[in-house]
């Protein structure tokens, strides 16, 4: 490397430089990601992906998994084969991907030089290291990190192919290897995702606009082998095309993109402003406005380090063909994000953040190399790699609580904490654990890795019930309930609970005796008998809720639509006010012929601190779903019933000013308001009210809200933190 600096500065001091930060990137990037190696979680898509490889031969799986999965071939045949050399332990499964993202941050650095602009590429590859997007990604075993290293290992040989095609003479030992490394690109490229397919088209349309006609014909040699390697996958790809959408992505909004953006930085802005200070002390140090600290030191070197340094006649470096490529940097970062909006807008949804990773990292370059051509001192460039990684370890590892939200999450923590309970020895005749949340298999697969005997659990009396869904038809819950003859009740929801459950099972089971909550799960251990004194929240024979209001009316029977509304403000919940679960109640009295009525509601509205409307809940009595033996019958044909609603705040835009970039943008001056995570002012003010649209004589006792502590990182892992 230092061979290949200009005079002007310190060569050896400047390779030295540079190799040492390399090496500090790249110790901090593995660091992340193989530090909990032997912690690291399987996700639902990645149990999903790993129960489907029970298929005999790689034709039954490309039959049959490969065919319906939506993706194509690579990844799960790749699994296929890894699992059945090595096994399933989740390490074993996660290392191969780990690397991937290891890898991609290597490249990142190649790149960079390949690009005559080593700094930019150091810089890109610190981003990469530590930001949470890039992170998360290669910590799931799907086709994500693979996408990340493949797009950026065809860029790469693309560059190189470009230099053979601009050589007027060339042998076969100069193209043979290019040739190859660029056919097995596409290839993998495209049996990795589609998205990855669209990258290398676009690659492929860049090249014919930069090369001249005459060199068309040798530039085609390594994508047409690359098609013919393909060609056995087309009719999965054709299938697929017909497929479309998975069905559960909804249409993006011009805030998806906002969001996507803001999610790619960790929901902070700081790494960005970082930069962006670095610029404006370069610019002044070229002009000479400041000199500090020996920082106007420039260094030619290393700066440009040739393209054309394997001696191969390359003319990268050249100022018009430096802006092409850099213009395609940006093309191959943009049309992704915005064919996949338009895509999803106009035809079918397929806007994610996963399949955007594979071209966020010509974002980043593209960024980086705009960075690296207004800063010209080498000390510099130094510290603004060191600081980029500090300040992202410290927004992934404080402000994201990354490592601690990501190894606590769905089905894997669920069982952790089943067996921290210790609920296969605990368990007695009749008591019920009742698992809401998409297949069986995920929990029985988890409980066979983790080593949960629910087979145990079941032979010495419990019951355990699965379910796909929560129910809306709460007399059949509450029917269900009253047949549970144990004590203790468990009760564990994959799929974001619905609050309404827990009246329920607090009417059967009203102690809760033990709770756990996080991304994807939320479980409970209710009881009807109070053990002990464990400090879960114990009140007499109920459960301690966090905040309660009440309001007292004076109960006349009228017709009349509207009556008083109940008022609160969820500032009183403190650290919960964006997160707890509520539960409003009325208690009224009416003819029991009403107890079906639809037009007698109970409402909940959810107003910011600007006092605009964001939340609008309601439901009818006759949701409730009572007979006559679950109210208190009155004279007169008349009843007294408690008519509920609940909710998550958790639910709630709380974001959304920010979101809208109103109030960020606002204080970037202060440099506070740049970092959306824990971002807050004041809670939500709440009303509860009964709308009577049908003007039917009812009286209205009492209205009560509780709050209840909620799951404040059930979303954590792709949401902003919430205060």
């Amino acid at each position: 490397m230092a061979n290949n600096l200009e005079s002007g500065g310190h060569p050896k001091g400047a390779a030295a430089w540079f190799a040492g930060l390399v090496i500090l990137v790249v110790a901090v990037a593995a660091g992340l990601r193989f530090y909990d190696l032997f912690a690291l979680p399987l996700t639902n898509d990645e149990t999903s992906a790993l129960m489907r490889l029970n298929a005999n031969s790689v034709s039954e799986l490309l039959g049959t998994v490969v065919w319906n999965d939506g993706h194509p071939m690579l990844v799960q045949v790749f699994l296929w084969y890894w699992t059945k050399w090595f096994g399933t332990a989740v390490w074993v499964v996660k290392l191969p991907f780990l690397l991937c993202g290891l890898g991609s941050v290597i490249l990142m650095v190649r790149i960079g030089i390949r690009l005559g602009a080593a700094w930019a590429g150091l810089l890109a590859a610190a981003m990469l290291a530590t930001l949470q997007f890039p992170l998360m990604y290669s910590e799931i075993a799907r086709p994500y990190a693979p996408g990340l290293l493949l797009s950026l290992w065809a860029f790469y040989v693309w560059l190189r192919w470009l230099d053979v095609c601009k050589t007027e003479v060339a042998g076969i030992n100069l193209w043979a290897k290019h040739l190859i490394f660029l056919s097995i690109a596409g290839y993998l490229g495209a049996s990795n995702h589609y998205f990855n397919g669209l990258i290398l088209a676009l690659l492929f349309v860049s090249g014919l606009v930069i090369l001249p006609r005459k060199r068309w014909i040798r530039y085609l040699w390594p994508w047409l082998l690359g098609m013919a390697l393909y060609m056995h996958q087309i009719g999965i790809f054709l299938h697929h095309l017909q497929v479309g959408n998975p069905g559960w992505l909804q249409a993006p909004t011009l805030k998806s993109l906002f969001k996507h953006f803001m999610y790619c930085f960790g929901y902070s802005l700081w790494p960005i402003h970082l930069w962006l200070i670095g610029v404006l002390l370069g610019e002044l140090m070229r002009k000479r406005k400041i000199k500090w600290l020996g920082f106007d030191q420039t260094l030619a070197g290393l700066k440009v380090i040739s393209a054309g340094a394997d001696g191969d006649g390359s003319d990268l470096s050249e100022k018009h063909q430096k802006r092409a490529i850099n213009r395609i940097i940006w093309l191959l970062y943009l049309s992704p994000l915005v064919i996949a909006y338009l895509y999803s807008v106009y035809r079918a949804p397929v806007f994610q953040d996963s399949v955007l990773l594979f071209s966020f990292g010509f974002g980043i370059l593209g960024f980086a190399l705009w960075v690296d051509r207004r800063v010209m001192s080498l000390r510099l460039k130094a510290g603004l790699v060191v600081l980029t990684l500090l300040v992202n370890l410290y927004v992934l590892l404080v402000d994201r609580n990354h490592r601690e939200v990501f190894n606590n999450q769905s089905y894997d923590a669920a069982v952790k904490t089943l067996k921290r309970w210790k609920v296969v020895d605990d368990v007695s005749r009749g008591d019920a654990m009742w698992v809401y949340g998409f297949e069986s298999f995920f929990m029985e697969y988890h409980a066979q890795e983790l080593g949960l005997a629910l087979g145990k659990w079941q032979k010495n009396g419990g019951d355990l019930q699965y379910f796909r869904d929560e129910t809306v038809d709460y007399a059949s819950f509450r029917k269900k309930l009253t047949a549970v003859k144990g004590d203790d009740f468990y009760y564990l929801n994959m799929v974001g609970m619905d609050p309404m459950m827990r009246v329920w099972i607090q009417h059967a089971f009203p102690v809760l005796r033990s709770e756990s909550m996080g991304p994807g799960y939320h479980i409970m251990h209710f009881s009807k008998v109070v053990v002990g004194n464990s400090g879960s929240g114990y009140l007499g024979d109920g459960i301690l809720p966090v905040f309660s209001g009440q309001l007292a009316l004076r109960g006349d029977i009228d017709s009349s639509q509207y009556r008083q509304v109940l008022a609160v403000s969820t500032d009183s919940l403190g650290e919960q006010r964006y997160s707890a679960e509520f539960v409003a109640v009325a208690v009224v009295e009416l003819d029991t012929l009403l107890l079906r009525s639809k037009d007698l509601r109970l409402v909940v509205m959810i107003k910011n601190g600007a006092g605009e409307n964001i939340r609008y809940l309601d439901q009818g009595i006759g949701n409730m779903g009572y007979g006559l033996g679950e109210v208190e019958v009155l004279e007169g044909g008349r009843c007294r019933v408690n008519f509920y609603l609940a909710g998550r705040l958790v639910d709630v835009d709380w974001g959304d000013e920010g979101m809208k970039g109103q109030r960020v943008f606002r204080g970037i001056g202060t440099g506070l308001a740049s970092n959306m995570n824990h971002f807050a002012t004041r809670g939500y003010d709440m009303q509860v009210f009964i709308d009577n649209a049908g003007r039917k004589s009812v009286a209205v006792k009492t209205l009560r809200i509780d709050f209840w502590r909620g799951n404040a990182t059930v979303y954590g892992l792709v949401n902003p933190v919430i205060p």
